[in-house]
């Protein structure tokens, strides 16, 4: 069933996940936003519909068309596509990386060409086609027109959203607009090497690839224009949505590979806003900080420590003065906040004027010993007074209820 109420996904969520094509990726993406008792990993096999529990908002997997077609409805579906000679490259790596892969053998022996052309893979003929139209079986060179259009009458009239690799991050953007997530910060997962690489290929080789998967090219051509209409369709934040995204994501690396299933995704979005912030005024691109910071402002309008981060802008931009009004008034709006205190504190270290920075920090620290911000600068003032065992003892506490905090970790270890 269709789902054109973007205000109102209907759920389940159903991920077709196209081989090869940053499904992975997503997956792991459906389990941050939803947690991952809210995600079912399919499987086939027998019983595969009995194991779904009841309620799961997201169900994924390596399925055709024709065993999703089975699973409740109504529900929201969604897939990805990739560029077919892309995806049939990266699949050719992936079997040469993986000694327990089916064609690990067969692929060590051929070039790319004949392990297509020579039909002993199934994948390697039109595979994105087979899996929309719900014909994974269909022996190879005799995929028809009549898949074809199959394939994309199953897009036209199931599925809500279909993305591209090429555009994952546009894709992820309506994603969330349409789903109403938190921002979908990745990693890219199950990346295959690059031993062969399409730019080394020669014009005859790409026209082998593309004559075996010259279906897969049309749909993924209408992926392609389809999603542009979506794109298209959106407001003019769209854009600076995605730029933000772009900027912050790789910020978000360590937090990722720290996480856990209690790990807060607003209170994370802003703390990778507060990094990427740092690392652009540290590049003196100070134009795009202020686009950062406008646009998560407009989202948390009340967060004090988004506004810390906007009274720290003054400092940076050389208005010594503002910074330090901006800082003072916070102080006397949040009295009970820490991060005005911990703000001002690293405004008056970078004055030179640490005894009064010192102060702010153990105001900011009585009031919450496991706020981030203030647990690494009042660690580093005190291995600044070489106050060493305090700053452990700081560390040790928050990492009892942080315990994979990488940042804190090393500065621990440093101070020791």
């Amino acid at each position: 069933m269709l789902n054109t109420d973007e205000k109102k996904p209907v759920f389940p969520l159903i991920f077709l996940h196209l081989e090869k094509a940053a499904g992975t990726t997503l997956r792991q993406i459906h389990k941050r936003q939803y947690g991952e008792e809210n995600v079912h990993d399919y499987t086939q096999g027998p019983d595969a519909f009995k194991k779904i529990p009841a309620g799961v908002k997201v169900i994924q997997g390596h399925v055709q068309f024709s065993f999703f077609k089975q699973l409740p409805s109504p529900a929201t579906w969604i897939t990805i596509l990739r560029d077919p000679v892309d995806r049939i490259i990266s699949a050719y790596n992936y079997a040469l990386d993986t000694p327990d892969h089916f064609v690990h053998q067969y692929a060590l022996t051929r070039t790319i060409d004949k392990f297509v052309a020579d039909g002993m893979y199934i994948w390697g003929e039109n595979a994105q086609m087979k899996y929309l139209c719900g014909e994974t079986d269909l022996p190879f060179g005799k995929s028809r027109q009549e898949h074809l259009d199959q394939a994309l009458q199953h897009l036209q009239t199931h599925f809500s959203l279909v993305g591209t690799s090429a555009r994952f991050d546009e894709t992820l953007i309506l994603l969330k607009r349409m789903l109403g997530w938190n921002m979908p910060f990745y990693i890219r997962e199950n990346e295959s090497s690059k031993r062969v690489r399409r730019k080394d290929l020669s014009a005859k080789t790409i026209a082998v690839l593309e004559d075996h998967h010259k279906f897969s090219r049309a749909v993924y051509n209408y992926a392609l224009d389809r999603l542009e209409t979506a794109i298209q369709q959106q407001d003019t934040t769209f854009y600076t949505e995605v730029e933000v995204f772009k900027l912050m994501n790789p910020q978000a690396r360590p937090y990722l590979k720290n996480w856990t299933e209690d790990t807060n995704l607003s209170d994370l979005e802003k703390q990778i806003a507060h990094d990427t912030v740092y690392r652009l005024w540290g590049d003196e691109k100070h134009e795009t900080a202020d686009r950062v910071l406008n646009f998560m402002m407009l989202k948390y309008p009340n967060s004090v420590d988004l506004k810390n981060l906007e009274a720290a802008k003054y400092y940076h931009i050389g208005e010594i003065g503002k910074a330090r009004q901006k800082f003072e008034r916070l102080i006397e709006e949040h009295p009970t906040h820490p991060a005005p205190y911990t703000g001002y504190g690293e405004l008056l270290w970078e004055l030179g004027q640490k005894q009064n920075a010192f102060s702010q920090f153990i105001k900011a620290l009585k009031l919450d010993q496991y706020h981030r911000q203030t647990v690494i600068s009042c660690g580093r003032a005190f291995a600044a007074f070489n106050l060493h065992q305090d700053a452990q003892i700081l560390y040790e506490s928050y990492l009892q209820k942080n315990p994979r905090d990488g940042e804190v970790i090393y500065l621990k270890n440093f101070a020791g």
